[in-house]
């Protein structure tokens, strides 16, 4: 696979809301290269990375990356017409698990570009970033573990994380720990309802919302 995707996370909550998070990445980078080219670079000896660690705490704040907007922010309104070349809207997706759910996403965000990337946390990490307005999941693919830390994170910096509804998952102890409402998620929290205000029947019926 692609080793700079794989993350390991650590998520704390009280009372079913994650209050603390760690994303490392083991494979970070290649440390033989600059590191303003490593954005699209290509796959990366696990000889010659770093690894890096990103956490936070609610209150406190976010710590080992200093988190960006993407370029343009979020361009008003989203819409069919826009093109390429016009105010970029970015959006990040799973690189291998497409589904017609997922497409039909896609297309409903009408972005003028589209990220296909591995690791839930990698993903929140891109967001932090700057290389993305938005991550969609429209399927039951993760559980607790990958959501838990990563919402903790996005939510230290002043992002949002849920379902593909909008709506937050619960994170106290439960027998059946998988994400059955998929992700959605934003580096600015009040972007997100505009995303899922977008998501078409279609893939909401694809989910059983558990």
């Amino acid at each position: 696979g692609i080793v700079e995707h794989v993350t390991i996370l650590i998520g704390i909550s009280v009372h079913g809301k994650p209050v603390a998070g760690v994303i490392a990445q083991p494979f970070y980078r290649d440390a033989s290269i600059p590191q303003s080219v490593t954005a699209d670079s290509p796959r990366v000896s696990p000889s010659k990375t770093v690894t890096r660690t990103v956490w936070a705490l609610d209150g406190l704040g976010v710590f080992g990356l200093t988190p960006r907007l993407p370029a343009g922010q979020l361009p008003y309104p989203l819409d069919s017409a826009r093109k390429p070349g016009d105010a970029p809207h970015i959006i990040v997706v799973t690189r291998s698990h497409p589904t017609p759910a997922l497409s039909a996403a896609i297309e409903a965000c009408y972005p003028t570009k589209v990220i296909r990337a591995g690791g839930c946390g990698n993903k929140i990490l891109m967001l932090l970033e700057g290389r993305a307005h938005v991550y969609v999941f429209p399927s039951p693919g993760t559980k607790r573990w990958d959501t838990c830390a990563s919402e903790a994170v996005l939510a230290a910096a002043g992002g949002r994380l849920t379902d593909i509804r909008g709506q937050q998952y619960n994170y106290a102890a439960t027998p059946d720990p998988v994400n059955h409402g998929g992700i959605l998620a934003t580096p600015v929290a009040d972007w997100l309802s505009i995303y899922a205000e977008l998501m078409p029947k279609t893939v909401l019926d694809s989910l059983s919302f558990k």
